[in-house]
C-alpha cells in the first residue's frame, strides 16, 4: 500500500485528533513519494502539514551508488540525511494533555529539528526500508502519551510496535506483505 491510499483512511479512524510522521528519504521502491508531493497528499487526506525534523545519519552517505565515478555525467547525489514530516489531523495541541513520559532534556533536544543518530545497520530479514529503534522511540515520546494507541500501516518488521510497547502505548498495525509481518526486529534492538 501507497502513502497516498493509507492516508485518507488514516485520517478517518484518527478520530478528533491525531499526530503522525512520516519520512522521506533515499528510499528507491516502486512507490516513493517526493518531499514535494507529501504535504499535498496529506491535505487532500485531512492532514495538515505542522514541521519537519531532519535525521542526519551519515550512514546513508556511504553508498557507492552515485552515477559516474569521476564523471559529470549524471551524479546522483546521496544526502545523508532524511526528512520526518509531521502532521496532524485537527488541533495540535492536546486538551487536556496526558502523563508524559517526556523528559526536560529529551524535549530540549528533540525539539530542535535536528536528531543525529545512526541508522539501521543491517537490513534483517532483507526488509527494504530498515530504520532504528531510536526513530519511532522518539517520535513516539515527542508525539504521544502513554495510553495513547499508536497505528503503524506500514509496520514492516515491528520496530515502531516494539517502540509502542515498551513506551506503553497501545499499537495497532498492518502490511501488505505477510513475510514483513512475520518478521521480528533485530535482536540488537534495545
Amino acid at each position: 500500500q501507497s502513502i497516498k491510499s493509507v492516508m485518507p483512511t488514516a485520517a478517518k479512524k484518527a478520530g478528533l485528533a491525531a499526530e503522525a510522521a512520516a519520512g522521506v528519504g533515499e528510499i528507491e521502491v516502486a512507490s516513493f513519494v517526493p518531499a514535494k508531493l507529501l504535504p499535498q497528499m496529506a491535505d487532500a487526506a485531512g492532514w495538515e502539514y505542522r514541521s519537519s525534523i531532519l535525521w542526519v545519519d551519515d550512514q546513508l552517505g556511504k553508498s557507492t551508488a552515485r552515477g559516474s565515478m569521476d564523471s559529470a555525467s549524471a551524479p546522483h547525489v546521496i544526502a545523508g540525511a532524511e526528512m520526518v514530516a509531521l502532521f496532524s489531523k485537527g488541533a495540535w495541541r492536546r486538551d487536556p494533555p496526558g502523563p508524559s513520559d517526556l523528559a526536560h532534556d529529551e524535549w530540549l533536544e528533540w525539539t530542535s529539528g535536528v536528531w543525529r543518530f545512526p541508522g539501521e545497520t543491517q537490513a534483517w530479514e532483507g526488509h527494504p526500508a530498515p530504520f532504528p529503534y531510536e526513530l519511532p522511540r522518539r517520535l513516539l515520546k515527542l508525539l504521544s502519551f502513554p495510553g495513547d494507541t499508536v497505528l503503524d500501516p506500514f509496520v514492516g518488521s515491528g520496530t515502531t510496535a516494539l517502540a509502542a510497547c515498551r513506551l506503553a502505548r497501545e499499537f495497532m498495525g498492518f502490511d501488505r506483505s505477510p513475510a514483513s509481518c512475520l518478521s521480528s526486529p533485530p535482536p540488537h534492538s534495545p
